[in-house]
């Protein structure tokens, strides 16, 4: 799963961007890139009850003095994958496409 993030500050304030998993990381679980990549940092073991969910709360600083920062909170769902079907839930997704761009921009892939 990638963090993506933009500034709107000049480059010089901008990038390169400093992530850090802020809270819910519990037994370190997992972790986050230079690239605002988030990773397992472990093996997942099989709860009793079926499934874990962990709600990790991300902040990203920008290059500014002093520096700026944004947070997002993401729920990661673990499930055994040969007990469940896919599971697709309501997301709500803000995409920034510019006016008067040819059709078939990019918009991001559904995993």
């Amino acid at each position: 799963f990638e963090v993506n993030d933009e500034d709107g500050d000049s480059a010089h304030n901008a990038g390169p961007f400093t992530f850090e998993i802020r809270s819910g990381n519990k037994k370190s679980l997992f972790r986050i890139t230079d690239d605002g990549e988030l990773r397992t940092a472990a093996r997942f073991q099989r709860s009793e009850k079926g499934d874990d969910s962990y709600n990790l709360q991300i902040r990203v600083y920008d290059n500014g003095h002093p520096p700026l920062f944004s947070e997002a909170w993401i729920e990661i769902r673990i499930v055994n994958g040969s007990q469940y079907s896919p599971v697709i839930k309501p997301l709500t997704i803000t995409a920034l496409v510019p006016f008067n761009d040819d059709s078939g921009y990019f918009l991001g892939t559904v995993e």
